[in-house]
């Protein structure tokens, strides 16, 4: 137990931040292992229930959540350590996913670094009981996680019409191609929100949006949506959360950032309480065209999109962020991780694709299987 807390952040607050990299680094090793021989042991679950079927909640989604199924409660929440507060005792669990927040924090001698207001901005208003009523609204059913690579022109999107779906970014140019809208829909990249501001703003196929509060002034009025706070630390190099993953079980508290927006949908995923998860069109691979302009981490195109499943995705003039992909993957191995700690899995279901963190299945098998 005392190896969990302290990995998260020393009781006195080392100078170096390549100091806290290195010793979270060698802790986090440690302890995975030990989890993933706790998982062994576990051994995996069920097949979970689609989204046609019942559920005793009910949600907004227009289907409903099974009784039983995944169970709930808090997973790996650090800044409760980070900020000194402890879980209320009803959150509290006793599977390893939880030990962290299982014990209230020690008192820690900077009770609020100032590094945290680098991480989020409170000063904006979130939507705390329009999130709140998301909890566990889809327990023990299964979802798709839709990314935008290439791959997904390979996919029979009308077999996902009686499933729960999560769509980022510009899938509204699947939406304008041939009907296809998601369940839920998330833009976390501010260079995606700022050049398809209008389009964004009339995207009204989802039954439900999510943006970081930060973008509330630039959707004003905007009806079925939902503004979190959403924490920024695993971007700010002076933050000891520095390229730190880290999973958010509560999301009327944040959301935390992970290189992609897929990662943010994770943890929507867990709190509503989805047993299994499927990836598609999440092709895990990046070719930066020798003719757009490359500015840090910052890269505007001057030709179409070779990475996603259309060419205007991030087409001539846009701008995109380098993605990084050995940060991303970074992100994938803590969300699994995660998941499995709870007895819930996430399945790679992408046609081809580079990506090996998750288990891979076969999309059209799982539609097929009668």
């Amino acid at each position: 137990m005392r190896a969990h807390r302290r990995f998260l952040l020393p009781r006195r607050y080392p100078e170096s931040l390549g100091h806290i990299r290195r010793s979270v680094t060698a802790r986090v090793r440690k302890i995975r292992g030990r989890i993933e021989r706790l998982i062994a042991e576990r051994g995996a679950g069920g097949e979970a229930p689609t989204a046609s079927e019942s559920c005793a909640q009910g949600c907004r989604c227009g289907s409903s959540a099974v009784p039983g199924g995944a169970q709930s409660g808090t997973a790996y929440v650090p800044d409760s350590e980070l900020s000194g507060r402890s879980q209320p005792a009803s959150s509290r669990a006793s599977s390893p996913a939880t030990a962290v927040a299982a014990t209230p924090a020690p008192a820690l001698a900077v009770p609020w670094p100032a590094y945290f207001k680098q991480e989020e901005d409170r000063s904006i208003p979130i939507d705390v009981a329009s999130l709140r009523g998301f909890k566990d609204c889809h327990r023990g059913q299964r979802c798709f996680i839709i990314g935008n690579g290439p791959s997904l022109n390979k996919v029979n999107l009308a077999l996902l019409e009686n499933e729960v779906t999560f769509g980022v970014n510009g899938i509204f140019y699947k939406t304008e191609e041939m009907g296809f809208a998601p369940t839920y829909y998330m833009v976390e990249d501010s260079h995606v929100i700022r050049d398809n501001l209008e389009r964004i703003k009339t995207y009204a196929k989802p039954r439900h949006r999510f943006f970081p509060s930060e973008y509330r002034a630039m959707l004003p009025d905007i009806a079925e949506a939902s503004f979190f706070l959403m924490n920024r630390g695993f971007y700010e190099k002076k933050s000891p959360n520095f390229r730190l993953p880290r999973f958010s079980a509560d999301i009327s508290d944040r959301i935390y950032c992970g290189q992609t927006v897929t990662y943010m949908n994770f943890q929507l995923a867990y709190y509503m309480g989805f047993q299994r998860v499927y990836l598609i069109g999440v092709d895990f691979s990046y070719a930066i065209p020798t003719s757009a302009i490359v500015e840090g981490t910052n890269i505007t195109s001057t030709d179409d999109d070779p990475n996603h499943f259309h060419p205007e995705y991030f087409g001539k003039g846009k701008k995109w962020h380098d993605p990084q992909l050995d940060q991303v993957k970074k992100g994938y191995e803590f969300a699994d991780l995660v998941f499995k700690w709870d007895g819930r899995q996430i399945f790679n279901a992408t046609k081809g694709g580079e990506l090996e963190v998750f288990e891979r299945v076969d999309f059209d098998s799982l539609f097929h299987a009668n």
